[in-house]
């Protein structure tokens, strides 16, 4: 029987990066959609998908380094309108996702279960880059990947 090799005990822990890797602004990314979530919103005015997307080729880090497969990036798509937005913006936005994954449907079979259809589809996706920051609120928060736009299939 093998044993595992441990990594070095003695390694002095505040050298260790702990960043993630990011994804380089404005690159254009294969996804799989990995894992889809129904969520209420934080307010709980509203229902929301939210998105794991795994990479499924290699990209380019903000360092300019080749990342391989498997960065994950995060992104919500609203069910319903709150606040300001209205049922044409999410109209839109579902309809940049479906489109983008090649999935046929009508705005109510898709918010009512149609939605679960996307996992593990494959879409391409416009990648944006948020620095480390305040946020709208004022809180601060760490440097993170947001999809940008989802590409129709073919684009």
């Amino acid at each position: 029987m093998l044993t595992p090799i441990a990594p070095p005990l003695d390694i002095d822990l505040n050298t260790v990066d702990t960043s993630l890797p990011l994804i380089a602004s404005g690159e254009i990314v294969d996804f799989q959609l990995f894992k889809i979530e129904l969520k209420e919103t934080n307010k709980k005015d509203g229902l929301m998908l939210n998105i794991q997307h795994k990479s499924v080729s290699p990209t380019k880090s903000v360092k300019g380094e080749t990342l391989n497969p498997g960065v994950f990036v995060f992104n919500n798509i609203m069910l319903n309108p709150i606040g300001k937005s209205t049922w044409e913006m999410v109209q839109r936005s579902i309809a940049e996702l479906t489109q983008a994954a090649g999935l046929s449907t009508t705005l109510n079979d898709f918010i009512n279960s149609g939605w679960k259809q996307l996992q593990g589809m494959n879409v391409k996706a416009k990648v944006s880059y948020i620095p480390e920051g305040p946020d709208k609120g004022g809180v601060i928060r760490k440097a993170k990947n947001e999809i940008a736009i989802y590409l129709k299939q073919g684009q």
